[in-house]
């Protein structure tokens, strides 16, 4: 355990930067996965009205992965961006 941490002290602040972001993907990759195999399932049941919900929310989703903060809080509001 002592070994991790002085790695880990000798990480500069760019590698510990890139391995939290790396994790954080990692997180969210799997979570992607359960969604699309969410939505295969809504396919088989015929639940369009769940699949109907379900896509305006990714829809925003995506919006709000691919905007700058700045340009974000304007197309959602202010009270809706989490720092």
């Amino acid at each position: 355990m002592e070994r991790n941490q002085s790695v880990m002290r000798n990480d500069t602040l760019a590698e510990m930067i890139m391995r939290r972001a790396e994790n954080i993907y990692n997180i969210a990759d799997n979570h992607a996965r359960t969604v699309q195999v969410c939505i295969d399932r809504f396919h088989e049941l015929g639940a369009n009205e769940q699949l109907k919900v379900l896509t305006e929310r990714l829809q925003k989703l995506a919006v709000r992965a691919n905007c700058d903060r700045s340009a974000f809080a304007f197309i959602l509001g202010s009270q809706h961006v989490v720092s």
